[in-house]
């Protein structure tokens, strides 16, 4: 199916795990760079090497939403004001508690 997503960029939090994860996997199939979001490095490494080894674009964004540090720490690695093109970037949340 071709949602006329490529080329764009995603963070979906709470991608580690669960629904988040198949989240990240279906953008990153069709063509999105996806920002896998999750508070453990271990899962969230593991579906980064899943996606790339099916030839996806993927990076990682580690922290805790529930935290202020947390929140912070994603910023930094997301950056998506950072002079990208806002027209080009998505957002799907999939964490397991309120943020």
């Amino acid at each position: 199916m071709d949602l006329t997503l490529a080329g764009k960029r995603a963070l979906v939090t709470g991608s580690s795990s669960g629904i988040g994860a198949e989240i990240a996997r279906m953008l990153a199939y069709e063509g999105v760079k996806v920002v896998i979001h999750g508070r453990d490095v271990g899962r969230a490494g593991r579906l980064l090497e899943e996606i790339r080894a099916t030839d996806g674009d993927a990076e990682l964004a580690l922290g805790d939403l529930t935290t202020d540090d947390g929140t912070l720490s994603v910023i930094a690695c997301v950056d998506l004001g950072g002079g990208r093109e806002r027209s080009r970037e998505l957002f799907t949340g999939a964490t397991g508690s309120p943020v």
